[in-house]
């Protein structure tokens, strides 16, 4: 504002004035005194215009060594991010293969040795949550198939040993033999 005052007085009290007086043909305005005068005025309005421009430099300056920190911190909050997402990215990883991936595994390798016929193939039931039903429910599986397998192995000599009999009576075998087959 102050810039702006001076050059409109400087315009206004100076420069106008001396452009009228030249041209109605006033003779002071070819003297010293007028010639200098406009000079101190250009002066100090140059001088306005130099403290104005050092001002905004400083300013400028301090604006950009600010933002120049800020750029700074936001990089290292970002890389502070990015290495924190990192480390979270590993951690889940970490935990979906020891508490997911390694338990399914095992239960897959054990599903392969049951149905190859091992019937005493069992899992050990040390996961969380669904996993452990997984766990648990195999190993019922593996129990029923047990069972299963030992039931049918005692139906089974139990049919052998009445077909043994019948084959016997069928026969006409004498009764001590039959009872004998029998017992």
């Amino acid at each position: 504002q102050r810039l702006e005052t001076a050059a409109l007085a400087y315009v206004n009290d100076y420069a106008v004035p001396l452009v009228r007086a030249t041209r109605r043909g006033e003779a002071w305005v070819r003297g010293l005194r007028a010639s200098e005068e406009g000079k101190q005025r250009m002066a100090g309005l140059r001088q306005e215009v130099d403290a104005f421009l050092a001002t905004e430099f400083a300013l400028s300056n301090a604006e950009q060594i600010k933002a120049d920190h800020n750029y700074q911190r936001a990089t290292i909050v970002a890389a502070v991010g990015l290495g924190a997402s990192l480390l979270v990215t590993a951690l889940s990883t970490v935990y979906l293969a020891r508490g997911v991936v390694g338990p399914v595994r095992r239960t897959a390798r054990m599903a392969e040795r049951l149905s190859a016929g091992d019937l005493e193939a069992r899992v050990p039931e040390t996961g969380k949550a669904e996993i452990a039903v997984l766990e648990r429910k195999f190993n019922a599986m593996a129990e029923s198939l047990q069972h299963g397998r030992d039931e049918l192995a005692r139906v089974s000599d139990e049919q052998a040993a009445l077909r043994r009999v019948a084959t016997c009576v069928a026969e006409g075998q004498p009764a001590p033999e039959v009872f004998a087959s029998v017992t």
